[in-house]
């Protein structure tokens, strides 16, 4: 059976790209130039990655079943789906939201093939319902929302709303016992004091730290300790998510975790230099002056989750922190600009209450009718 698979390969200018491939590793024209464009579209490597992946999955199952997906029918991908749900012997079945996502990557793969002339689908009248239009606001959350059409109900699983999940305190303390290097102690504090994303965080230059009470000496007229997070193309494939630039202050903690990797930095670089804040000092499969890439990073937490008894994902850091903000009673706009969220919707989701939140307030009002009952 053939099977295919994403790879990463590098370009001529030294980018590197995810691309599918068969079990042969023969790459066909059009997953060359998806490749190319997820590229140029200005989609990160953890995106590019995610889409490629799924793809190949598609392809594999197309392949095996028969299935022409040049001339893909609402039927055939409504067969994918159910393949999707199956469950898998020894594998945890698949959330609803992860097979919506599967199903999106095949679309974004379509209709880019239709737009070259490559298939002749036509995604959105074969695939979505224009009798039943949602609104979708412009980016920047200005003017009145645009109706779109819905992903066919038939095409969509059902998602169960999940919350974001802060990290207790105790689960703190077990990650910075992890981090026991400078480096990956910094990176720590980044995510769970500033709220960065790992794309952020990996592609900060040394430019970008301004950890002084003043930089006015560096042409920044903002007081006191921050990082300027700025979107740029970069070798270990870091993005930042928003086109927007944005400042974000920094705790006593992290300008102190700074000063310690600086220290450890230069004694492990000696004379050689490297703009990117975050390196692969401890590594010895790469030169220690070469950025930190998202899967080192990835595997990083994986190791320390096989140290403890926690479940801690990169992300989740910068939700705790989201949500300690909005707890402690700081303004919802204030956190928006903190994340750098172009949408106040996409803040909103940290207003959920906890588990223990709302059992303190069942538990209050019960003490005090027995409190008025025992008068």
């Amino acid at each position: 059976m053939t099977k295919f698979s994403a790879v990463e390969v590098p370009l001529s200018g030294g980018e590197r790209v995810h691309v599918v491939v068969d079990t042969v590793f023969t790459m066909s024209e059009e997953s060359r130039l998806y490749s190319l464009w997820l590229s140029q579209a200005g989609r990160s490597a953890n995106t590019q990655r995610s889409y490629q992946t799924k793809l190949a999955a598609f392809l594999t199952w197309a392949t095996a079943e028969g299935v022409d997906w040049r001339n893909l029918t609402l039927l055939d991908l409504i067969r994918y789906k159910l393949h999707l749900q199956e469950a898998v012997p020894g594998q945890r079945p698949r959330s609803g939201k992860t097979v919506n996502v599967y199903i999106v990557a095949v679309l974004q793969f379509l209709r880019f093939c239709a737009h070259e002339g490559i298939c002749d689908v036509d995604v959105d009248r074969r695939f979505f319902d224009h009798a039943g239009l949602r609104a979708v606001k412009a980016r920047d959350g200005s003017g009145d929302p645009d109706r779109v059409p819905r992903l066919s109900r038939m095409l969509k699983a059902r998602e169960m709303t999940k919350h974001p999940q802060p990290i207790s305190g105790t689960a703190e303390s077990e990650l910075m016992v992890c981090a026991t290097n400078p480096r990956d102690a910094l990176l720590v504090r980044l995510l769970l004091h500033c709220g960065l994303r790992v794309g952020e965080a990996l592609g900060l230059r040394l430019e970008d730290l301004h950890f002084l009470p003043e930089s006015t000496h560096a042409g920044c007229f903002e007081r006191g300790p921050h990082v300027h997070i700025h979107r740029r193309i970069n070798s270990n494939g870091a993005l930042a998510k928003s086109h927007d630039t944005r400042s974000v202050p920094v705790t006593d903690d992290v300008t102190q975790a700074y000063a310690a990797y600086q220290d450890e930095r230069h004694q492990l670089l000696g004379g050689t230099f490297s703009d990117y804040v975050f390196l692969n000092l401890y590594s010895r499969n790469s030169r220690p002056d070469e950025p930190l890439r998202y899967a080192s990073v990835h595997a990083m937490f994986r190791r320390w989750e096989r140290k403890t008894t926690m479940r801690v994902r990169p992300h989740q850091l910068r939700h705790t922190a989201a949500t300690r903000w909005v707890r402690a009673g700081h303004p919802l706009d204030v956190v928006q600009e903190l994340l750098g969220h172009r949408s106040l919707e996409s803040t909103q989701v940290y207003l959920h209450a906890s588990a223990e939140e709302m059992r303190a307030a069942v538990e209050s009002v019960t003490a005090a009718s027995s409190e008025n009952n025992g008068s």
